[in-house]
């Protein structure tokens, strides 16, 4: 047993460090929560990494990608990044992968692997990942971030998938980037943090592997646990279809009686919420939503927030519950209202 483990050993144990040294993991994207996640697994002495990304390192990536240097700028982040990796731990083998994942490469790719680990910023790869991981029964972990919102979910095709839970990703031009929602260093930290934590329990068969969601806050560091139940017509676990279909809820407030829906307001308790909808409605912020889904009556439900985005979302996650939920398809600015 390599010697350079001795400080882990004694929490995971020989087995464990055992299972790390002969564990192979894919992870999706080098960025924010690729880079510590990449750098932490690396560390561990996982015995091969794959790393795909066909994005160049920006100026702007340097403040949470912290696999990159100045000097990386205008290089692609797999290549790169392989090469920071193999300073840290000459010992395992890493593969870089300096291509887009798509579903003609997809498959091939993840059979070469035991673990996949997404950490990709669109719903596009998420959605695939989950696709291809259910058609090849390979477990699943996909970290994201919005904001200073966490999420991180555990796949076993076995049990439930994403699509169980969210069955379709929203449209593209809804989903905002860290370029849009901004960013902070330190929760992508966290984020690959935790993401490389779970890979690790799960490999070393310290915990089992479910499907769940764990969401944090990082703004108060509240966090909930969420289990994903499964959908027995779901597309991707049962069918094993793989596919994205961009269905959307939005409806204009010129085309519908508000009057006739719950109108539920998601937007954070630190937003400025002075203009509203309707008097009436209800104020359930966004980080603290499903905790509060067995409350809500049985009637057709109207969601905003401020950009259109997270509400779109949130119709997504009611109609997988079986509520009529639809999303206000504008900003909510309200001028004159």
């Amino acid at each position: 047993m390599n010697n350079r483990y001795c400080r882990q050993i004694p929490i995971l144990g020989k087995e464990g460090q055992y299972n790390l040294e002969n564990t192979s993991v894919l992870i999706i994207g080098a960025g924010g929560v690729g880079s510590p996640l990449s750098l932490y697994l690396a560390g561990s002495g996982i015995s091969t990494l794959g790393l795909i990304d066909f994005d160049d390192v920006d100026l702007t990536n340097l403040h949470r990608q912290i696999l990159f240097s100045e000097k990386d700028i205008g290089k692609n982040k797999a290549l790169q990044g392989v090469q920071k990796l193999k300073t840290l731990n000459s010992g395992i083998s890493i593969n870089p992968y300096p291509e887009k994942l798509t579903i003609k490469n997809a498959k091939r790719i993840f059979q070469k692997y035991e673990l996949i680990i997404d950490g990709s910023d669109n719903f596009q790869t998420r959605y695939l990942a989950n696709d291809i991981c259910c058609q090849l029964n390979l477990p699943l972990i996909s970290a994201s971030i919005y904001k200073s919102q966490i999420q991180i979910a555990t796949i076993n095709p076995k049990v439930a998938c994403y699509r169980c839970i969210f069955p379709e990703p929203p449209p593209p031009n809804l989903v905002q980037s860290c370029s849009l929602s901004g960013i902070i260093g330190t929760t992508s930290g966290i984020a690959g943090s935790i993401a490389a934590s779970i890979a690790i329990q799960i490999i070393c068969h310290k915990t089992p592997l479910e499907s769940k969601i764990l969401r944090i806050n990082c703004n108060d560091f509240s966090s909930e646990k969420l289990e994903i139940l499964k959908n027995p017509t779901c597309t991707s676990c049962k069918v094993k279809l793989v596919s994205w279909p961009a269905i959307s809820y939005r409806i204009r407030l010129e085309d519908i009686e508000v009057n006739d829906y719950l109108v539920i307001d998601v937007r954070e308790l630190n937003e400025d919420r002075s203009k509203m909808l309707v008097l009436n409605q209800l104020h359930l912020p966004f980080s603290e939503l499903i905790k509060c889904l067995p409350q809500l009556p049985d009637k057709k439900i109207l969601v905003y927030c401020s950009q259109g985005v997270r509400s779109e979302y949130v119709a997504h996650l009611l109609r997988s519950r079986g509520f009529e939920a639809f999303s206000l398809g504008i900003c909510i600015s309200l001028d004159g209202k």
